[in-house]
C-alpha cells in the first residue's frame, strides 16, 4: 500500500519510503467542478512505482457532491487501485467521474 496526496495537475506518491512526483487529471467529470480541489488516498496492488502511471478507470461508485463527501474507486491496467477522497472548497466534484491520468515527473 502506498499514500497518495494529490491536486488536480500535480501529486506525489510515498512508496517503499521514497517519495515520487506526478502529474494528473480528470477526465469526464460531469456536473460541477470545484474552485479549488485536491485529494489524498491509498494506493493498493502496487509492487513496482512504473506500475502507477497510466489511465485509471472508475471501479465503483465516484465523487458526491459537497465539501468532503464521497470516494473515488479506479484501478488502471496493471491492476493497481486507489481509494481517492478528492476535498474541496467551493462547489464540490459530482457524480460522474470516469477516470484519471497519471503521468510521473521527472526530476532531472
Amino acid at each position: 500500500m502506498a499514500i497518495l496526496d494529490v491536486g488536480w495537475g500535480h501529486g506525489t506518491i510515498d512508496f517503499n519510503g521514497q517519495v515520487y512526483k506526478f502529474k494528473s487529471t480528470a477526465a469526464g467529470i460531469g456536473g460541477w467542478g470545484g474552485q479549488k480541489i485536491s485529494a489524498t488516498g491509498k494506493v493498493y496492488n502496487l509492487k513496482d512505482i512504473a506500475d502507477f502511471p497510466g489511465a485509471y478507470g472508475e471501479v465503483r461508485g465516484g465523487a458526491a457532491v459537497g465539501k468532503g463527501a464521497g470516494y473515488w474507486y479506479v484501478r488502471n491496467g496493471k491492476g493497481v487501485e486507489m481509494v481517492i477522497k478528492p476535498h474541496a472548497e467551493g462547489l464540490a466534484l459530482s457524480l460522474g467521474a470516469s477516470g484519471i491520468s497519471v503521468e510521473m515527473v521527472d526530476e532531472k
